[in-house]
C-alpha cells in the first residue's frame, strides 16, 4: 500500500501513512474505530517509544501533565499496513514469550508465597 497525503480524510480500513513527520494534532478526522485497526502491539510499542517526548513537554508545579498543545509538538508516524503487518509477525514471538514468563512467575511466587511458610515453621522438612 503506497503512502498517501496525510491532508486526505483516513478511510476506516487505512493507516495513516506519511513521509515526513507530523504532530498528533495534524492528522486528518479519523472515524471512532481507526485506533482499532491499529494492531495493538504496534500501538503499544510506538507509544511505549514516546514516552520519553511526552516527559520531555510535561510540566506542573506537583506532578508532570500533559495538556493538549503537547500533542501539536509530538511527532507521530503510523506507516502504511503492510509494514505494520511485518512489525506484528515479528514481534508476536517476543509478546507470547513475555506473557509466558509472566505466567511462570505467578505460579512460582504462589507456590513461593504456600510453601514458604511451611518451611519456616519447620512443618514441611527440605
Amino acid at each position: 500500500m503506497p503512502a498517501r497525503d496525510l491532508s486526505e480524510p483516513a478511510r476506516d480500513t487505512d493507516f495513516v501513512a506519511c513521509s515526513r513527520k507530523r504532530s498528533l494534532s495534524e492528522l486528518p478526522p479519523v472515524q471512532p474505530n481507526f485506533v482499532s485497526n491499529i494492531p495493538q502491539k504496534f500501538l503499544f510499542c510506538t507509544l511505549r517509544e514516546a514516552i520519553q517526548h511526552f516527559q520531555q513537554y510535561a510540566s506542573g508545579a506537583v506532578f508532570d501533565a500533559i495538556i493538549v498543545d503537547t500533542f501539536k509538538l509530538i511527532p507521530f508516524l503510523i506507516p502504511d499496513a503492510k509494514l505494520v503487518g511485518l512489525f506484528e509477525e515479528t514481534v508476536e514471538p517476543m509478546f507470547q514469550q513475555i506473557e509466558n514468563v509472566l505466567l511462570q512467575n505467578q505460579k512460582l511466587r504462589a507456590a513461593r508465597d504456600l510453601l514458604l511458610p511451611r518451611l519456616m515453621s519447620g512443618k514441611m522438612a527440605v
